[in-house]
């Protein structure tokens, strides 16, 4: 399918396009990251708004430029994920580590080219010699073509659905949050072992993106979340709050039910990548020899970043050289790895594969939790980016684009989707807070209580903790075991999405899962309605209120200087 003849390609406007959507996009998964981990590329939203500007008239985009203008806005979209600023650097500031922007921005910068610059030698041997299918840069390389080659009124029906219900999210949200002119939630009228369900937070969020995430995930991972959240708000917090273990308020009874709902998604994701330990070991031994030629600059180009990765751990997180060359190790193995699983599995196992190499070098002096969380997030960052480009790639040759001009997009992303994901991430901290009801964080707990754990034992684990985390690990691995079962994978919950419901406010769960729930019955009724329209739906929904959330925190930010 891919598109023949000379065109214009890695344009200025492309560029420009492209990282003028990624900016906020970057910033809006920043919102989104510590509400709820999530974090969106934005590809389609960018492809669907390049369509709707260019895609008619004598400034038409070409199908190759609309390609450049996903890739640089994806990549700058990505560094709130790849600069770590939904998973460790949040859990080093809960542990009392003043964090400097500065030096998060180049780390972030870093890690993002060390990333992309290992995937170069490995584009072949994924894309051409193992064909892996990576469905949904397919998809999106396909969608370029069809919109570019015609006009599709498909195209312009979802722009419309995707402004639409982003206007109405952004409007609905600065009601809320900026005038109080609609409640952030509605409380269920009950009492539980006499603690009120207001206490607990049990109820309604009123949130569009909390219910564009359910539209994204489908039941059987809200279902999971509710349960997750029955367990850990409904059952197990009455009590805490009885026994006077932890008070009467999400921010108390969170440093409890964390650890149970941590080591449910730590043990779930770690027993999926053991489970497929033999297609990674594969990928080890396979790649290096079907691999291609590169240019004479990559190996050095690798090596600089790799230094420049180590250098700022050391300077700007205080991490011995010594731990950032291992970190960097682990990256390099563990991008390989992640990209073989991108590429079969649509899903890129960075988390999963940031909290293994937590478990792998935390016990190492001097100790503490700095050590295991930066390592965690170089590999988080390194696999993040290295897959990116593997996408990008997976797309560009659905449309005919050149590798070299998207490898120079995506890095033109990096360095301005660094500081726009800093900014927000300091200027959301400053108005909500992190690890708080508005701002749960649930990916940052999770690596924090997982850098504690291997870095402290039980010691510092509220009691009953240590107990409770057992059942949770175990509860973990046999979830995910079964899940191996064809039978049984429809009847069991999800290990990971339970874990965040034992994390997020119990209102959050509930909200999203009579979301997800309510869709999936929609898209059983009207399966082609759901087709064409629910991934615009949700994603307006998702950025609207992340974008009206981080203008409000920038506007609370003002006040206060």
């Amino acid at each position: 399918m891919s598109l023949a003849g000379h065109e214009r390609e890695l344009s200025a406007r492309a560029v420009a396009f492209g990282l003028l959507l990624g900016v906020p996009l970057a910033a809006a998964n920043v919102y989104a990251g510590l509400k709820l981990g999530v974090v969106d590329g934005g590809g389609t939203t960018i492809i669907l708004l390049a369509f709707a500007a260019f895609g008619t008239g004598r400034r038409r985009f070409s199908p190759r430029e609309t390609t450049v203008s996903q890739v640089a806005g994806s990549s700058a979209a990505t560094m709130a994920l790849t600069a770590g600023l939904v998973g460790p650097i949040p859990a080093l500031a809960m542990s009392g580590r003043a964090i400097d922007p500065g030096s998060v921005v180049l780390w972030g910068c870093a890690l993002a080219i060390f990333g992309s610059l290992l995937a170069i030698p490995f584009r072949r041997t994924f894309l051409e010699v193992k064909q892996l299918a990576f469905p949904s840069a397919r998809a999106s390389g396909e969608v370029i073509v069809k919109l570019f080659s015609a006009e599709a009124a498909g195209g312009r029906t979802a722009v419309w659905v995707l402004v639409g219900t982003g206007a109405a999210a952004a409007a609905f949200t600065v009601a809320r949050d900026q005038f109080q002119w609609v409640p952030a939630a509605w409380y269920l009228p009950v009492a539980l072992a006499g603690v009120p369900a207001a206490a607990l937070a049990i109820g309604f969020n009123l949130s569009p993106l909390v219910i564009g995430v359910g539209v994204l995930v489908g039941a059987r991972v809200g279902i999971s979340m509710l349960i997750g959240a029955v367990l850990a708000w409904m059952l197990i917090a009455p009590v805490l709050v009885h026994r006077g273990i932890a008070g009467a308020s999400y921010p108390e009874l969170v440093t409890w039910t964390l650890w149970p709902g941590a080591a449910l998604m730590v043990t779930g994701s770690l027993t999926a990548l053991f489970l497929g330990a033999r297609d990674m070991l594969r990928a080890w031994r396979e790649a290096p020899a079907a691999g291609e030629a590169t240019a004479a600059w990559v190996r050095p180009a690798v090596i600089a970043s790799a230094i420049a990765v180590v250098a700022v751990g050391w300077v700007g997180f205080g991490v011995h050289p010594l731990h950032g060359l291992l970190a960097v190790a682990l990256g390099a193995a563990f991008s390989l790895a992640g990209m073989q699983a991108t590429g079969e599995t649509d899903q890129t196992p960075s988390g999963p594969l940031g909290g293994l190499t937590q478990v792998m070098v935390g016990g190492l002096p001097p100790g503490g939790v700095g050590t295991p969380l930066h390592a965690g997030g170089v590999v988080n960052g390194a696999v993040t980016h290295s897959s990116a480009m593997l996408n990008a790639w997976k797309t560009g040759e659905v449309v005919g684009s050149r590798p070299r001009q998207l490898l120079v997009a995506q890095l033109a992303g990096i360095g301005i989707g660094a500081v726009a994901a800093a900014v927000a991430f300091w200027m959301v901290d400053v108005a909500y807070g992190i690890g708080t009801d508005a701002m749960p964080s649930p990916a940052a707990l999770s690596w924090k209580a997982t850098a504690e754990a291997v870095a402290q034992g039980t010691e510092g684990m509220p009691s009953g903790a240590p107990i409770a985390a057992l059942a949770g690990g175990l509860a973990g691995v046999l979830l995910t075991l079964g899940e191996r079962s064809k039978r049984l994978r429809c009847f069991l919950p999800s290990a990971v999405a339970m874990g965040i419901g034992f994390i997020v406010p119990a209102m959050i769960a509930i909200s999203l899962a009579v979301s997800a729930i309510a869709f999936a019955l929609i898209a059983r009724r009207l399966p082609g309605w759901n087709q064409r329209n629910a991934p615009s739906l949700a994603s307006g929904l998702i950025l609207g209120e992340a974008f009206a959330g981080v203008v409000i925190a920038a506007i609370a930010v003002a006040r206060s200087l």
